[in-house]
C-alpha cells in the first residue's frame, strides 16, 4: 500500500453498540510504520496491514481503513460472521435439510 503524508486515513470505534468515525492525517511515512494525527501520542501503524503496531490497549484505534467504505465493509462482515456464529454455535441439530448443508459446504470450499 502506498501512504503519503497528508493523506487522510479513516478509523471507527464501537460506542453503544454503534460505530462511530474519526478521520486522521498521515503524519510520517517509513519503510514499515507510518503515524498520524489525532492519536494522544505518536502511535505507529503497520504500512502493510494499516494495524496499530501495540495492539494490547484497549480503547484505542487498532486499524485505519482507506475509505468510509471499506470501515462499512468490515462492519457489515463482523455482523454476518456473527449471524453465522450464533445460528451454527452450541449444541445439536441446526435445522438444515442435507441439500442446505451441501451448499454451506461447497461455499466454505470456495476459493
Amino acid at each position: 500500500m502506498k501512504l503519503e503524508i497528508g493523506q487522510t486515513l479513516f478509523s471507527y470505534k464501537l460506542i453503544g453498540g454503534r460505530p462511530t468515525f474519526s478521520t486522521h492525517k498521515v503524519t510520517s511515512v517509513g519503510k514499515k510504520f507510518y503515524t498520524v494525527d489525532n492519536e494522544r501520542q505518536a502511535t505507529r501503524f503497520i504500512i502493510d496491514t494499516l494495524r496499530r503496531e501495540d495492539q494490547y490497549q484497549r480503547d484505542v484505534v487498532l486499524s485505519m481503513y482507506v475509505s468510509l467504505e471499506a470501515i462499512q465493509e468490515k462492519i457489515e462482515l463482523d455482523e454476518l460472521m456473527d449471524s453465522i456464529k450464533n445460528r451454527f454455535s452450541g449444541y445439536g441439530v441446526k435445522d438444515l435439510t442435507l441439500d442446505q448443508a451441501r451448499k454451506i459446504k461447497s461455499i466454505l470450499e470456495e476459493k
